[in-house]
């Protein structure tokens, strides 16, 4: 759902569009211009608010609260009478939003239009899917195939500690890397040497990374080192760095029975994704679809 205001207390950002913005609300108001001259007549039996002459009903607000998720209403201490006023005060708030929205004619833009038009067909379309998906569930064979197709995701890839200096130029390299192997602490040097801003102030640290975080040089020199060890002066596009590592640990592998129910959940995401594909296929074979290409190279 699109995010369309800021305002003070993020008046328009509602706990994960349980509560609708102005601009999806507008999809409820569209058409309801008899409604709304009724409501000025007649006060209805139950409402917990009225803004100007619309009111929000009991009803109303109940379907808004049953929506938000519980870790929505987790997050936000929506619970109790207390929670429950609080989401009454975004509805308010949304409404006088709307309001002063239409008074302004902002409603009948052509280009609000068409966004509302956007949002009612991807809700519509999004209903078809949960509805196509609804019932799917992953069995225990299914979760341990995933489990074993994707041992990677299961466990922790081996990592290293490293510390480094970074320089300009070799030979400064070189004349920091003799002052190393004279028994110069480390972490001094990095803070006269370093040029890295980011880590000279901190001895050189950099932490554990695991392959893939760095560039290739640099990792590479650093995978190859043995705890304890300095590497020779590594180029990249930095500069010049002369490694240290620290620390090392072993990848490791976590048993199928220790995540069991992650490979499930993972299991029945990609059986989803396998419908949606099908289902998106069945539709575009019956479907008479035409492309007219010519026009994007006009």
């Amino acid at each position: 759902m699109k995010r369309l205001i800021a305002i003070g207390v993020c008046a328009c950002v509602f706990f994960g569009g349980a509560v609708l913005s102005p601009f999806a609300e507008a999809i409820e108001k569209k058409g309801e211009g008899k409604k709304a001259q009724a409501t000025k007549k007649t006060e209805p039996e139950s409402w917990v608010a009225r803004v100007n002459d619309k009111y929000i009903t009991l009803e109303d607000f109940n379907k808004r609260w049953n929506s938000i998720p519980f870790q929505f209403k987790y997050q936000y201490g929506l619970f109790g009478p207390e929670g429950k006023e609080k989401v009454l005060d975004t509805l308010i708030k949304n409404e006088l939003l709307y309001q002063e929205a239409v008074k302004k004619g902002i409603d009948r833009r052509e280009e609000i239009k068409q966004r509302i038009e956007d949002l009612r067909r991807q809700v519509i379309a999004e209903e078809l899917l949960r509805e196509e998906m609804q019932g799917m569930e992953a069995s225990d064979s299914e979760a341990l195939d995933y489990y074993n197709r994707n041992k990677e995701e299961f466990g922790e890839p081996e990592k290293v500690r490293v510390r480094h200096i970074l320089v300009k130029a070799e030979t400064e390299a070189n004349e920091v890397l003799e002052k190393l192997k004279k028994g110069q602490d480390f972490a001094k040097l990095a803070q006269e040497y370093s040029i890295d801003p980011g880590t000279k102030d901190k001895g050189g640290e950099l932490g554990f990374f695991p392959r893939g975080q760095m560039v290739p040089e640099f990792e590479e020199a650093a995978f190859k080192l043995k705890v304890g060890e300095l590497s020779e002066p590594v180029k990249t596009f930095y500069g010049y760095h002369i490694i240290e590592v620290e620390e090392k640990k072993e990848s490791t592998q976590k048993s199928f029975e220790e995540v069991k129910e992650d490979a499930r959940n993972a299991a029945l995401q990609e059986k989803q994704r396998k419908r949606f594909e099908d289902f998106l296929e069945q539709l575009t074979r019956k479907a008479k679809i035409e492309r007219n290409l010519q026009l994007f190279k006009d």
